[in-house]
């Protein structure tokens, strides 16, 4: 593991929207200029900003009834969820995230934007664009959706009432709505036909819990509401894709999907960097040394990762900063662990090439490579 935990601390308590450290310059800008109309991210961030002064409708929206807000609601993007499994097993292979939350939820103390429930209902999204559900890396038959589900269901603290009402939102462009290949089509459907094939698929995982156990989770289904929600009914769009093709979308340009949406000032302020009402951020300490590395990760697989790591840096741009998460996500395959594991490994190698003078950090989840590599 590294050296310690990370102390987060909220900067903007104001902000209706809070989302990871320089989410906008990191993710949303370079998408935008880039003019890349698939980065389910922008979509999601887009909902976000949308409805941040207008939280009842986006609940409707999504929920399909009105739900009483707690005071001082929040947006949460990109949220870890509170784990479900003990520590060590959830960090390797079983950490969950939600692309947009809202509801009755609050941080968790002294965590990098991690959230869990406190009050009647919650409602936690999973956004696609093309992209379809991912199985496990430990647990093939074990797919993103019921492990999502696992982590709504038992948000709340054991000693604490759980939510009445767990809401877990698909969104997708209306295209594939009805487009039968995608995994999480034939997932939402079984689940919201028959419920014994969520029951079975909850049965899967054998990492002991960390809190509640299985027939707690089983019987915490009855609070379930799974729903599938569009991109175009969020924004008011017309439909977005005309085919599953990257090339046909019925937008050329994000200027004009903002123009669309009634939002040309938000891309405008994006483009050129200016970050009025962006939302709030936490931030954490720049990326310490770390003191140790997870007895998970056996040699052979740090060299491994190491060699494809220097591959890399040959053709990264100089000088732009890369998201520490994506180049993990990216190793798993090589090093054969799940995504937390791989964010260990990535790091500890990461600092390696730092002290060699390939690679700076821009901040605690980005690095650049230097011109002199």
């Amino acid at each position: 593991m590294l050296g310690r935990h990370w102390k987060i601390t909220m900067i903007d308590t104001k902000s209706t929207i809070l989302h990871p450290p320089r989410y906008r310059q990191m993710q949303i800008a370079p998408a935008l200029r880039r003019n890349e109309l698939t980065k389910e991210v922008v979509w999601t961030y887009l909902v976000a900003k949308k409805y941040e002064n207008d939280q009842p409708v986006l609940v409707k929206k999504l929920c399909g009834v009105e739900e009483k807000l707690p005071e001082d609601p929040k947006i949460y993007l990109e949220a870890y969820l509170h784990p479900t499994r003990i520590k060590m097993e959830e960090r390797k292979c079983w950490l969950s995230r939600s692309d947009l939350a809202i509801g009755c939820l609050e941080l968790v103390k002294d965590r990098q934007l991690m959230i869990k429930a406190a009050g009647e209902w919650i409602c936690i999204v999973e956004s696609k664009f093309f992209s379809d559900i991912d199985p496990n890396f430990r647990f093939p038959d074990i797919f993103q959706l019921s492990q999502l589900i696992e982590h709504a269901l038992l948000l709340h603290k054991k000693r604490s009432i759980p939510p009445k009402r767990v809401y877990v939102i698909l969104v997708t462009p209306q295209y594939f709505t009805n487009q039968m290949d995608r995994m999480y089509w034939q997932k939402y459907h079984d689940y919201t036909k028959d419920p014994t094939t969520l029951v079975k698929d909850l049965k899967l995982c054998n990492l002991p819990f960390l809190e509640h156990d299985e027939a707690t989770l089983l019987s915490r289904i009855e609070s379930l509401k799974l729903r599938w929600v569009t991109f175009e009914k969020l924004l008011d769009l017309p439909e977005i894709m005309a085919s599953g093709k990257f090339q046909e979308l019925n937008f050329a340009t994000w200027k004009e999907i903002f123009r669309e949406i009634r939002m040309l000032e938000l891309y405008h302020e994006i483009i050129e960097g200016r970050d009025k009402n962006g939302g709030g951020q936490y931030t954490a300490p720049v990326f310490n040394h770390p003191q140790n590395i997870s007895t998970t990760w056996d040699k052979e697989a740090l060299q491994t990762v190491d060699q494809w790591l220097r591959q890399q840096l040959q053709t990264l741009p100089v000088g732009e900063p890369i998201f520490v998460g994506g180049m993990a996500r990216e190793s798993r395959k090589i090093a054969k662990v799940q995504n937390s594991g791989n964010s260990e490994g990535v790091r500890y190698l990461l600092w390696k090439l730092h002290e060699e003078g390939y690679v700076d950090f821009s901040d605690e989840t980005h690095f650049v490579v230097r011109g002199e590599k």
